[in-house]
């Protein structure tokens, strides 16, 4: 399940909704509601996210949830132009990685990154 796929079945199960029934009011099949929610397919498109947004009647904290969970939950990514060779082979060990990966793991590499950010907005360089 991705979390998208969770922030979605919640929202939808607060508010005592079937899929078939969140399905009907947006306009689309309950099987898309079900491959969404079980994290078979990426976020749907912005018209379908505004369509749940705009149904379930979500409060603007819910609606930045589920907006940010879409981002993070999307399969595939572009490349910036420009990528080093180093980034290049970062990005396809992670990608061998992903789904073995621990929480250490992700935390160390997180901190990591966050720290460079940091460095960066401090007009340092690491």
């Amino acid at each position: 399940m991705t979390p998208f796929g969770e922030c979605l079945e919640k929202f939808r199960r607060d508010r005592g909704l079937k899929q078939f029934e969140l399905a009907e009011l947006v306009g689309i099949k309950a099987s898309y509601v079900s491959v969404l929610e079980r994290g078979h397919k990426g976020p749907p498109s912005k018209y379908i996210l505004r369509q749940i947004i705009e149904k379930l009647e979500l409060s603007e904290q819910e609606k930045q949830k589920l907006l940010h969970d879409a981002a993070i939950s999307d399969y595939t990514f572009k490349v910036p132009y420009g990528t080093s060779r180093l980034e290049f082979e970062l990005l396809h060990q992670l990608r061998n990685q992903l789904g073995t990966l621990n929480e250490s793991q992700v935390l160390i590499m997180k901190t990591v990154l966050t720290m460079r950010c940091a460095t960066e907005k401090e007009g340092g360089r690491i």
